[in-house]
């Protein structure tokens, strides 16, 4: 008997196949695999049993790169004798992952360093636990003849090592050594005409150091693109590039040799050490020491710097030479991408001195991710290189599978108490805990055969009565399992084997309980309700495209869902051109020829969801902030209402304050496009409406909002409550000056402040009050009012980059201070209005500390008092919940009142989200098509 095996997820250039070479031969199992474009297949020709014994080994022991996320399995008439790999198949419909890039492994940084290993020092080193992914692959399946590698001829040694199965680099990629492989550079400014090479390999790195030592700004080329590096403790040198570069206050991340360098200049704790030492070395936004020696303009008037360890051995190698810590910020033009060729560098020639090049191409560039921890949780600001592109099952992934069981374990404790009082009190569990089967949860092994029998006689009548349903094929085996409180157990006889299959860290291939009637559980296509929810993936292709801010798109296919690594702002003509090659990337890639229909902003003039509708395409729109609080909802299977706090700079929105179905049909909702020209051009003709306009589509008045509070379901959203809208004179310019803002809430209120109107030339002063007296541009963003009130606390007249504001509220905030600001809630047409005065009044007065930090309390206060009062799950999202004292300080009051909250943590709180929620209701739409 033989069984055959596609294995889905991250299963290919990762070491998966000598893997299941080697596992074959210690296990004495005959079989052969194979990649191909659907994943990696295996056939087994072994008894079932015997099958699934490999198959949960292969589970408990996957590489680190390795993810299994979905198995399909079919009986095969094949017979083999022995375990072999063969090539490729090539002709099959496209459902493998492109994986992401990851850092240099443990293992190859060893050798790096080993002056007796044949790859000591070499700057490209590999294998298949670590190395570049994503930037080099151009088409799947991932072979080398498909990725940038292919320019490379490997040497004999190589060869050898890659067609070894039992070798680390055994199909490893992009294997290569000193002798074969890609080839480092320095080059001057003047070679962007000649081509000249100053230098190469190691020699290269070593006068690249040189020049840092000097003062000098290099164009570093990492894995992703072009960084901009100079010494982080050279004042002059930090100076020089931010004049260069017109980057006169955002804060400069810094690469350290390792994390001994970092805690040098950072305070770093057990959680954010680990994050640091991730393999795909991610930023991680952590507190400076007050003694730190980096330079002070580092993170001008900030208390904490971003920091990340070297990532690849190109980057250990400067270390060899410096021993100092590299500012590493992206070489591109402002709200462009990141630079990946040294022909693009021209764009930049008049900010870098050197340019460190090689010649292995980069297909598809990629920013740093970028994180913070609260508590023990990572929050992600920035997902790219190293975590994106993902590519994951409808819901199965752990995180979603964890929390949904705690819910469930939350909510059938009183019946698990009456089932166990029923039986005697017999029936307790070891540690009192329940179990599930399929990828859930499960308790140890050693406990569980008797646990089982106790359930299966307790629950003996309702296990007939699932056996009938799925057509009288009883065998666990065979697919039946048994509800116990809503969670899914088995039968005794083949507990401990079904046990240890599901019982692995890979479990998450079955996490939402799926079940097959019909043939085995662990494979099923099918799945059946948790708690009423129907979690079966429906078919159908659509496209989500996000916002266009901090752009990123996701893709849904018949259960696949595909997330593109950060895109961008899509508000330059070169990352619109990178959001549709990586798109196109994408459909190639994995099939796609068309998608059923495209799930876009609501906002009508975005850049991309314009060229959607020129190309005829169906268009869904979803409102921005009812998407953000969909894309946490989503990551945590959410079904039922919550109550959603969507807070960020902006969104464009609606007035009405009836539950709306955002999918039905806005065609009766066109713009007036000469209205729309008016408003753009009033504002100087840069807004787009990404920030401050308002348009009306035949009568309904759409305006700016971010202060949002949301009743939410999977199909529609429902406004509750908003910060009252002020008005914002200037329009676009009031996002930089934001003293303008600070003097419309000041107006609004009728807050006497002369103070800060001295602030004003007196002729511009009034000109400012005139168009206060007569806008009609509003916004109840909180992101606004947190500008306007660091303009009033900080001095800030204008600031020259995103989250400045904020950003410096948060360096004053102090928890030990005993204050908090009041935001009171006034009734108005059946929706309350946060009205923020008493903060504003209290600003005036108080020391900037005191002020930052009862303005932020406040905050947190209103957050927790709002969801005592609905009673449903708060949700927490919006560019606003990157402040860290926020959010750290909402989760505390809503704990202390033991009150559900949920905030992402596969995904980002900003606008890189809104894909992800876009997502969600499309498949929402998809279910409700099936039902009809």
């Amino acid at each position: 008997m033989s069984f055959s095996f596609t294995l889905q997820g991250s299963v290919q250039g990762v070491g998966m196949r000598p893997f299941i070479y080697t596992s074959a031969r210690k296990f004495g199992v005959n079989g052969r695999v194979r990649n191909s474009a659907r994943g990696v297949e295996l056939l087994l020709c072994e008894s079932e049993a015997r099958c699934e014994e490999f198959l949960s080994f292969l589970r408990g022991n996957l590489p680190p790169l390795a993810k299994i996320t979905h198995i399909e399995k079919s009986q095969s008439d094949e017979t083999c004798s022995g375990f072999e790999i063969l090539d490729s198949c090539k002709n099959d419909s496209l459902q493998a992952v492109i994986l992401p890039d990851s850092g240099i492994c443990e293992e190859c940084k060893a050798e790096f360093y080993d002056a007796k290993n044949r790859r000591y020092q070499h700057l490209f080193i590999n294998c298949t636990n670590c190395g570049p992914r994503y930037s080099i692959i151009e088409k799947l399946p991932y072979d080398r003849e498909n990725t940038t590698m292919r320019a490379f001829d490997m040497c004999k040694s190589c060869k050898a090592e890659y067609t070894n199965a039992l070798n680390r680099r055994y199909h490893a990629q992009p294997i290569a050594c000193k002798e074969c492989g890609p080839r480092a550079f320095l080059r001057s400014n003047d070679a962007l005409e000649s081509g000249a090479n100053l230098a190469q390999d190691l020699q290269a790195i070593e006068l690249c150091a040189q020049k840092l030592k000097e003062g000098k700004i290099i164009a570093f080329k990492g894995i992703g693109g072009f960084h901009l590096m100079c010494n982080a403790q050279d004042l002059r040198a930090v100076k020089t590039l931010r004049e260069r570069k017109v980057r006169p206050h955002k804060p400069l991340a810094i690469m350290c040799k390792d994390i001994a360098m970092a805690e040098r200049f950072a305070h770093i704790n057990a959680r954010e050490s680990a994050l640091l030492h991730e393999l795909f070395k991610p930023i991680v936004l952590v507190k400076k020491r007050a003694d730190s020696a980096l330079a002070p303009n580092i993170a001008p008037e900030l208390n904490e710097v971003g920091i990340f360890l070297a990532p690849s051995a190109l980057h250990l190698a400067l270390f060899l030479f410096v021993d100092f810590p590299l500012v590493a910020t992206s070489a591109n033009i402002s709200a462009e991408p990141i630079i990946a060729r040294f022909e693009d560098l021209g764009k930049l020639r008049h900010v870098w001195d050197y340019a460190l090049d090689y010649d292995r191409e980069i297909c598809n560039p990629s920013d740093e991710s970028i994180a913070f921890v609260v508590g023990e949780k990572v929050q992600w600001i920035r997902q790219s290189r190293g975590l994106k592109p993902e590519v994951w099952l409808y819901f199965q992934n752990l995180q979603t599978a964890s929390q949904n069981l705690q819910n469930l374990n939350n909510q059938k404790n009183a019946e698990y108490e009456r089932e166990r009082k029923r039986d005697g009190g017999e029936a307790e569990f070891t540690s009192a805990q329940t179990i599930q089967f399929n990828g859930i949860h499960f308790q140890n092994p050693q406990t569980a055969l008797q646990n089982l029998q106790n359930l299966s006689s307790q629950k003996n009548a309702e296990y007939e009565r699932e056996r009938k349903r799925g057509g009288g094929e009883a065998e666990f085996t065979s697919a039946k399992t048994i509800p116990i409180n809503r969670i899914d157990s088995q039968n005794s006889q083949t507990a401990s084997q079904n046990l240890q299959i599901s019982s692995t860290k890979n479990g998450a291939i079955c996490a939402r309980n799926k079940v097959e009637r019909r043939r085995s559980a662990i494979y099923s296509h099918e799945t059946i309700p948790i708690n009423g929810i129907d979690f079966q993936a429906p078919k159908g292709c659509f496209l989500a495209i996000g916002a266009e801010l901090k752009n990123t798109f996701a893709i849904y296919k018949d259960g696949l869902m595909i997330h593109s690594p950060y895109i961008g702002d899509l508000k330059t003509l070169t990352t619109q051109e990178r959001f549709f090659t990586t798109l196109e990337r994408f459909k190639e890639s994995y099939g796609i020829e068309s998608f059923d229909f495209i799930v876009a902003d609501l906002h009508p003039h975005f850049s991309h969801t314009r060229q959607f509708e020129r190309l005829n395409e169906k268009i869904i729109r979803v409102q921005h902030h009812y998407a953000h609080i969909l894309s946490v909802m989503g990551e945590y299977g959410l079904e039922s209402e919550v109550l959603g706090f969507a807070f960020d700079g902006t969104g464009y929105g609606e007035d009405s304050q009836q539950p709306k179905n955002i999918a039905e049909s806005i065609e009766s909702k066109k713009p007036k496009i000469v209205e729309y020209e008016r408003e753009r051009k009033r504002s100087g003709g840069e807004a787009e409406f990404t920030s401050a306009q308002t348009i009306r589509f035949n009568g309904i008045s759409a305006k700016i909002w971010g202060g949002e509070v949301l009743r939410c379901d999977r199909e529609s959203f429902t406004r509750l409550a908003y910060f009252e809208p002020f008005a914002l004179i200037g329009g676009e310019k009031s996002l930089k000056n934001i003293n303008y803002l600070a003097l419309s809430i000041l107006e609004h209120y009728k807050i006497p402040a002369p103070q800060f109107y001295a602030r004003f030339e007196s002729t511009h002063l009034q000109n400012l009050l005139k168009a206060h007296a007569r806008a009609k541009l509003y916004t109840s963003s909180l992101g606004r009012i947190f500008d306007a009130f660091a303009s009033l606390v900080c001095g800030l007249d204008s600031i020259t980059f995103e989250a400045q504001a904020p950003m410096r509220l948060e360096s004053l905030y102090d928890k030990n201070l005993d204050a908090c600001y009041d935001f009171h809630l006034q009734k108005r047409d059946k929706v309350e209005i946060i009205a923020y005065k008493s903060a504003f009044e209290r600003a005036l007065i108080d020391a900037p500390q005191v002020a930052a930090t009862g303005f932020i309390n406040g905050i947190a206060k209103l957050i927790a008092t709002l969801s005592e009062r609905y009673k449903m799950p708060a949700v927490l999202s919006g560019g606003v919940f990157q402040n860290k004292a926020l959010l750290e300080r909402t989760i505390g009051n809503l704990e202390s009142k033991h009150l559900r909250y949920y905030i992402p943590h596969k995904t980002c709180v900003n606008d890189s989200a809104i894909a992800l929620g876009q997502v969600y209701y499309g498949i929402s739409i998809l279910q409700n098509q099936h039902k009809e």
